[in-house]
């Protein structure tokens, strides 16, 4: 009767089996397995105590024993549990061994990966985050997880802050800002077209090509003044009001479009109507029957003759007055004029004129520069008129008094620098175009720049105690090859430093590149002695 319980019990349950329990889902020889909170301890083995019909209850699941209870005895089993390897834990349950005599955990072993900034020990090391620099890791900047991503933009973080490197293929920073990347596509192959589009994302549009810059256009045989601007093709065109050409009428105008004006109204052909039938307002000859007289003719001095038709005879000699104030202008000065289209003032030497102003004054102080205005063809107490205004150098013999340099003229006896026919209106100086010599004495020897298409302006008068020109303005421009020649005669380390101030702002050949710079000057005059 034993025997047959026991081969009864050994088909159901395996109970007489002597070789030990299963190892199947014990933990790793690595991983130390450990209760969490007060469960008893795994090996727990199952109750001694047999039930009803004899059978011991083993951990499997079943009632085994018949006593209505199951896997009675196996304490700790449900309860949490977790296996250890190094710094690294995974938790899991007690659960019925494979051989049902005891409970294991069923916790998985712990598995060490690639540390990332996640704030855990991800690699087991006993260390969180190592080898992460939230100074300069673009997919933790400043703190885990804060990916830089920029729109089109190749990212990078820098002192803890997001930036972009550069801009992928195609597209441009073209305001500047970090947050929206590189938001501008380039078009047209990044070449700038004349289409209102900034095509080479460089934040400006339409840049370099010269646009409302004056222009001529030829329309019906008709020329015609406008305005550079934009055409259909993305190319540039002078804008102009569409003509057609007209009776010539006397305003100045060409107004049949054959290349003259006036012409019906010009009886000696030299390019100056008749006051016949024409407004006062325009310069008229005051001889439409002599061709040697109209307002453009040099007056020949006291012949008795008004060749420049203003009126009155040139008197003979020159009067001259000195320079007793030179200056470059500020930026913006009232008598300054705008060279490169933008409707304000011009003056690129603006930027260097707190630097050389008190230099070239005391060069004026001194009498190293001696700059001498001087009138021929204009009467004392005259308040309107034409004359020749030259610009005459002089070697000071005491203040106001000065002789004049023999280089002031060429072979021929006439001023080296000659404003025929400046005009005098009430008062009110305005003469050119022509070249200006101006000496800017700066870190040594003088800097001397040819002032080209210079126009004149200021208070002007004659009176017995000689010339005085009040208020003055020589705006020009200066070409990039004239600066560059001029720098040869400064020290190296002042001739370095001259460009880094100025920059060129006027565009001289209309190709979109500026190759010249603005210039104005202040000065006054005061009545001059020449001495012998």
């Amino acid at each position: 009767m034993r025997l047959s319980a026991c081969l009864l019990l050994a088909l159901l349950t395996a109970a007489c089996d002597d070789d030990g329990p299963s190892a199947g889902m014990d933990p790793t020889p690595d991983v130390t397995v450990q209760p969490i909170a007060d469960a008893a301890p795994a090996d727990a083995g199952p109750s001694a105590d047999a039930g009803p019909m004899g059978m011991a209850e083993t951990c499997n699941g079943a009632d085994d024993d018949l006593d209505g209870r199951t896997d009675e005895g196996f304490a700790g089993l449900g309860d949490a549990c977790q296996a250890v390897d190094g710094m690294c834990t995974s938790t899991g349950r007690q659960v019925c061994a494979e051989d049902g005599q005891g409970v294991v955990c069923d916790a998985p072993p712990p598995a060490p990966v690639a540390e990332i900034c996640d704030g855990k020990d991800n690699d087991c090391d006993g260390n969180m985050d190592e080898g992460i620099d939230l100074e300069v890791d673009p997919r933790n900047c400043a703190r885990c997880g804060n990916v830089c991503a920029f729109e089109h933009a190749n990212p990078a973080c820098d002192e803890a802050v997001c930036i972009f490197t550069s801009c992928e293929a195609g597209f441009g920073d073209a305001n500047g800002i970090i947050a929206d990347g590189c938001e501008c596509p380039i078009t047209n192959g990044g070449a700038e077209a004349c289409d209102g589009e900034d095509n080479d994302c460089d934040g400006s549009v339409d840049e370099g090509l010269g646009l409302d810059a004056a222009c001529v256009a030829e329309e019906n045989g008709c020329r015609v003044e406008g305005v550079v601007g934009c055409d259909e093709a993305g190319g540039v065109t002078c804008l102009h009001v569409p003509v057609m050409p007209s009776d010539e009428v006397c305003d100045g105008e060409d107004n049949d479009c054959d290349g003259r004006v006036d012409e019906d109204f010009d009886g000696d052909g030299d390019g100056f109507a008749g006051a016949a039938g024409c407004a006062e307002a325009f310069r008229l000859d005051c001889d439409d029957a002599d061709p040697g007289l109209n307002p453009d003719a040099r007056d020949v001095c006291e012949d008795g003759i008004d060749q420049n038709c203003d009126g009155a005879d040139a008197p003979c000699g020159g009067v001259s007055a000195y320079v007793s104030r030179l200056a470059i202008s500020g930026a913006n000065g009232a008598g300054c004029r705008d060279y490169n289209g933008d409707g304000r003032p011009d003056n690129a030497f603006s930027g260097i004129a707190a630097l050389a102003n008190g230099q070239i004054q005391d060069a004026v102080d001194s009498g190293q520069v001696s700059i001498l205005p001087t009138s021929f063809g204009l009467a004392e107490g005259a308040r309107r008129g034409r004359f020749d205004l030259a610009i005459l150098l002089g070697q000071r013999v005491r203040v106001g008094t000065y002789r004049i340099a023999p280089s002031s003229y060429d072979a021929e006896g006439e001023p080296n620098v000659l404003f025929v026919n400046a005009d005098l209106a009430d008062g009110v100086l305005d003469a050119g175009p022509g070249n200006f010599p101006f000496l800017i004495p700066i870190g040594g020897p003088a800097l001397q720049l040819d002032v080209q298409e210079a126009m004149l302006s200021g208070l002007l008068s004659l009176d017995a105690n000689g010339l005085t020109i009040l208020g003055g303005f020589i705006a020009g421009i200066v070409p990039e090859e004239s600066l560059q020649a001029a720098l040869v005669v400064l020290p190296p380390e002042v001739a370095m430093l001259v460009p880094l101030v100025l920059q060129p702002d006027v565009d001289r050949d209309g190709d979109g590149t500026n190759d010249a710079y603005s210039a104005c000057l202040e000065f006054d005059a005061l009545p001059a002695t020449i001495a012998p």
